[in-house]
């Protein structure tokens, strides 16, 4: 028979843990947010920089 799997009341995590688990979902959930918008902020940051670009080059004209 396999071990069962760890009963949570039975070892309950110690605070440094817990923050720890914290931080990574934090991480996780960041990481997820910003391959979500980068392609969308890039996109806006491509339009900018050729708005840009169209915008001196005719008042350079």
């Amino acid at each position: 028979m396999g071990r069962r799997p760890r009963d949570h009341a039975e070892y309950p995590l110690a605070p440094s843990d817990q923050n720890a688990g914290f931080l990574r979902l934090t991480i996780i959930n960041l990481m997820e947010m910003t391959m979500h918008y980068l392609p969308h902020g890039f996109a806006v940051f491509l339009g900018g920089t050729c708005l840009a670009t169209i915008l001196t080059s005719a008042q350079l004209w």
